[in-house]
């Protein structure tokens, strides 16, 4: 859940809450943590609208820093600095994977297909 439909700003609530939460399941499969985990329900949702991102280096120090930086801005609290299509979200994932096989880092096969990011534009 986003920051703004934490706080019910449902005039707020666009395309870029899919991108939050897609964030979150980066975050998660980069870390194995939930990024605002709390004790309870009410508690996560305090922390996604007031506290800041858990560094994942924290957690993973082997995660790229490109794939940090690419979680974090779909992680903003505010819409406007969030990625404004889930293309350039994939756009930048494509090109971080290529970039990690050029340099010849081990890297899993991609859950989606490069025909599945086509039809995406």
């Amino acid at each position: 859940m986003s920051p703004e439909q934490a706080q019910g700003k449902t005039d707020e609530i666009d395309h870029r809450s899919d991108i939050f939460s897609f964030g979150c399941i980066l975050y998660e499969a980069a870390t194995r943590k939930r990024a605002f985990a709390g004790k309870d329900a009410l508690d996560s949702l305090h922390k996604i609208v007031h506290e800041p991102t858990p560094q994942i280096g924290d957690l993973n120090p082997t995660a790229p820093s490109e794939l940090q930086r690419i979680i974090r801005r779909c992680l903003a609290k505010d819409p406007e600095d969030r990625y404004q299509t889930i293309k350039d979200v994939a756009i930048e994932l494509r090109d971080l994977r290529r970039e990690l096989e050029h340099i010849g880092a081990n890297v899993p096969p991609p859950a989606v297909s490069e025909a599945a990011v086509a039809e995406v534009s």
